[in-house]
């Protein structure tokens, strides 16, 4: 009766040692970036979505191997950017390989260069009244974007 106690609980303790390895090796979750660290962003591996929270403008990146998220790019099949949010920066989502769908907040008024570039299966995205200025290469490469709303 103690063996059978005895392996089951080492059972269960290798099962939440591995289990830990995995989510370790998976990577960062969340973090904050930007001027004075004053946004957020959080990656959930259960529903496959990123989100960036805060107020202000996302700063502009050169290369999307620069990002801070730049890890689930090849995982993330949602971007939500919430209500505070300005400015997508330059290469924010760019090359994410299975982007299904993205939030864009009322907030909103400019959309960064190659923000969303090479995002092969994103086949819509609603563009808010309050957006402005989309600047180049924007949506480039997006070769199932088949349906675009813009603002008036």
């Amino acid at each position: 009766m103690r063996t059978k106690l005895h392996l089951t609980l080492w059972l269960i303790a290798l099962f939440l040692g591995l289990m830990g390895t995995s989510l370790h090796a998976r990577g960062q979750t969340s973090g904050n970036f930007g001027k004075d660290n004053a946004l957020k962003w959080e990656y959930s591996y259960v529903t496959r979505t990123l989100t960036i929270s805060g107020q202000g403008e996302m700063p502009d990146y050169n290369t999307p191997a620069n990002l801070p998220w730049n890890h689930v790019r090849n995982d993330a099949t949602k971007v939500i950017i919430e209500e505070g949010i300005t400015y997508i920066g330059a290469y924010s989502f760019c090359l994410y390989d299975n982007l299904v769908s993205v939030d864009l907040p009322k907030s909103l008024t400019r959309i960064g260069a190659f923000a969303f570039s090479g995002c092969p299966i994103l086949s819509s995205i609603d563009i808010p009244e309050g957006v402005i200025r989309i600047n180049m290469g924007a949506f480039e490469n997006c070769i199932s974007l088949s349906s675009i709303t813009l603002p008036k």
